[in-house]
């Protein structure tokens, strides 16, 4: 009912409420969604908890790029369109409340179980076995400048499971021989990520796996404010320390690892960076969505790309 009057408002308050509004209304929303999951008797670490927590985080990075445009002071490199900031703010509104009430209305159909248990534990040994093989081919395939090829995709999908499967039974079982598995695929993807990454959040992405994995499988919240969140916390830290100079960096992310503050400031230019927060913002890809529509039209549900327009050449 909650997400339902939420929901009303925000089409209510279409050119009603600014973009500003509209963003901290659904900080408002999802932080009452936070508390009232937190209020329950078992808390478990649920997707739509993590949902809940990834539009809060959104949601501040967007207030504050929507503070940086109205005082004309922009910290980090973006291509927001200012006068489509109201139109776009709604847009993440309206759909991160109806991802809600569809999760809602999902979870209490009969759904296929996702949680099965393999008795065989050779199984499981096999199939680390397999995802290794898999990883070592797509570091050869790299090397051989055949990153962008189907198979490569495919065994990067593979490990991105590989890890959040093995990092869970990790989590559950707190065995040696599950923790091994999940950190042998973590640092095999945080390798590729170094070596061949475009996008930053490339680099972070195994951590993200490994720990949403792992307290996943511990199943209680209790443990996120624990001990255990240090080593994934460090790992945060020291990305985001770093994140600015990655983007001076794209087509050799480890080179900023082991270069001197010299060699820094000789390698980059001074166009802003912006930090990790700056850059979970999804304004300005919302944004140029609205402003495509406004310019083409609607093109049912299609798009093509040919590399001839700077905005994306969708909507055509």
């Amino acid at each position: 009912m909650l997400n339902i009057i939420f929901l009303v408002v925000y089409a209510l308050g279409a050119g009603f409420f600014s973009g500003a509004e509209l963003t901290i209304l659904l900080i408002v929303h999802f932080g009452i969604l936070i508390f009232a999951h937190l209020r329950q008797k078992n808390i478990e670490i649920t997707p739509i908890f993590i949902f809940y927590l990834g539009v809060i985080i959104v949601n501040f990075a967007n207030l504050s790029l929507i503070n940086q445009v109205e005082a004309r002071d922009i910290k980090t490199y973006t291509y927001i369109i200012p006068r489509y900031i109201d139109q776009a703010s709604l847009i993440w509104c309206v759909s991160s409340t109806l991802c809600v009430i569809g999760y809602n209305l999902a979870i209490k159909k009969s759904l296929p179980p996702i949680d099965f248990d393999i008795k065989n534990k050779h199984i499981l040994q096999y199939l680390f076995w397999i995802l290794l093989i898999a990883n070592l081919l797509s570091i050869i395939g790299y090397g051989a400048n055949l990153k962008g090829n189907q198979f490569s995709k495919i065994f990067g999908l593979l490990n991105t499971v590989g890890i959040l499967f093995f990092a869970r039974l990790w989590g559950k079982e707190e065995t040696n021989t599950f923790r091994t598995y999940a950190l042998v695929l973590f640092a095999i993807e945080t390798y590729i990520a170094l070596i061949s990454s475009y996008l930053r959040f490339e680099l972070i992405l195994p951590t993200f796996y490994l720990s949403v994995g792992y307290f996943v499988g511990k199943g209680d919240i209790k443990y996120i404010f624990s001990y255990r969140i240090i080593p994934f916390l460090l790992v945060i830290l020291v990305y985001s320390s770093v994140f600015p100079s990655l983007q001076h960096n794209r087509s050799n992310f480890i080179s900023v690892f082991h270069q001197n503050d010299e060699d820094i400031d000789k390698s980059i230019d001074v166009t802003p960076g912006g930090g990790l927060m700056d850059r979970s913002a999804n304004l300005a890809q919302i944004t140029n969505v609205v402003n495509l529509v406004e310019k083409n039209g609607f093109n049912n549900v299609r798009t093509d790309n040919n590399g001839t327009d700077t905005e994306g050449a969708m909507a055509r």
